[in-house]
């Protein structure tokens, strides 16, 4: 009797299987045709993720085609459409959802005094180099929430032959709009002239009735002294005079317990370190030493520092929105989202400043990016749930 080789019988089987694989190359996974009991249903695959039925013929000859329904393609394309959304798309998605919109923010108002030292020594280069990077810096700063006023020691033009004569009133009052009028009188007054007042220009802002607006109720308000020698005045303010550190230190004290602070810088190479460093330590501010400048680039990155120092990152929401629904603000730099942390305890994110939700402050780490330009670009919007740290 013939037998049969196993090899060929072995290669036969799988030559069926593979052309039985091949029949149908749409449906790659689809159940093998084989026998089965009419009418009844299995699952079968019309994709590698999506899932049909295919019926046993009335014959029980094999099965029918997979059935795949426009339902389970619709499925399908919405859970593909919803991953990609989310993946790439999470702006456009919140922004439909909630109706996030742009609100108002602005810094909190501040004013300044720049107390300018108009002494005969000043005439040479020192002034010329303060014209210009007073002009630069008083442009760059218009409209930036900050009330600028002036004055100068001596009086100038001067006025009599006292040469330690100061000023009776402010010759600008701190307020909204004053940079063209100083940049203006920079550009046109008289050569500096005289001595150096220092202490009395300093004592003048002691009285009330010398500035009405320094200081100015419920704003933070500050003076820059400005000086390129030594007070040679002394508090009489007159000729021959002359005023010690302590003497300073205390017209400074009295300022800020007047509620102005003060800010202190040496212009050339020959100012008062010592005098100027009274000044500083005693103004209440952060910075308790003078800054110096001998160029125009030097004073204004100087008065740059000052602003920085000042402004801080304290911003004003008037926007009703923020008091009547503060869960739904959120704070942006340079277009970046922020998110809240109350108490700064990360150092980054911003919070609240009172429980009247009518300012936020942006916490140390994030304050100091933030400054890096100058104004900071700092929005907010309204309408989205805040996000948090």
């Amino acid at each position: 009797m013939r037998s049969t080789n196993p090899f060929f019988c072995f290669v036969g089987i799988c030559g069926l299987l593979f052309v039985s694989g091949c029949l149908n190359d749409d449906i790659p996974f689809e159940s093998d045709d084989s026998v089965c009991s009419a009418g009844v249903e299995q699952s079968c695959y019309c994709t590698a993720t999506l899932q049909g039925t295919q019926t046993c013929l009335p014959d029980e000859s094999g099965w029918s085609d997979c059935e795949c329904s426009s339902d389970a393609d619709t499925d399908s394309d919405t859970d593909s459409d919803t991953d990609t959304d989310t993946d790439t798309d999470t702006d456009t998605d919140t922004d439909t959802e909630c109706d996030e919109l742009t609100m108002d923010i602005d810094y909190a108002t501040v004013r300044m005094v720049t107390l300018l030292d108009m002494s005969g020594s000043m005439a040479s280069v020192n002034f010329s180099f303060v014209q210009t990077a007073l002009t630069n810096w008083l442009t760059d700063m218009a409209g930036q929430h900050i009330e600028f006023g002036f004055d100068t020691f001596p009086e100038n033009p001067l006025g009599s032959s006292d040469y330690c004569a100061v000023n009776t009133s402010i010759p600008f009052e701190p307020t909204i709009g004053t940079e063209a009028g100083i940049t203006s009188w920079l550009t046109s007054t008289g050569a500096p002239a005289g001595l150096g007042p220092l202490a009395c220009g300093l004592d003048n802002f002691n009285s009330p009735a010398y500035s009405t607006n320094l200081p100015g109720a419920g704003i933070d308000s500050y003076l820059i002294t400005f000086s390129d020698g030594a007070d040679n005045c002394g508090l009489l303010c007159t000729t021959g005079g002359t005023v010690t550190d302590a003497e300073l230190t205390t017209i400074t004290a009295e300022l800020l317990t007047n509620d102005i602070m003060t800010f202190a810088i040496g212009l050339g190479t020959y100012y008062s370190t010592s005098q100027l460093d009274a000044i500083a330590a005693a103004g209440g501010t952060e910075i308790t030493t003078h800054l110096s400048a001998i160029n125009s680039t030097e004073l204004e990155d100087a008065l740059d520092t000052i602003v920085r120092s000042t402004l801080g990152c304290v911003f004003d929401l008037p926007d009703p929105s923020a008091q009547s629904n503060p869960n739904m603000i959120n704070i942006y730099v340079d277009s970046a989202v922020v998110l809240q942390d109350e108490g700064c305890g990360s150092g980054e994110g911003w919070q609240w400043v009172g429980s009247s939700h009518m300012a936020i402050e942006l916490c140390e780490d994030t304050c100091t990016d933030a400054l890096v330009v100058l104004p900071p670009p700092v929005t907010a919007t309204k309408g989205c749930p805040t996000l948090t740290i």
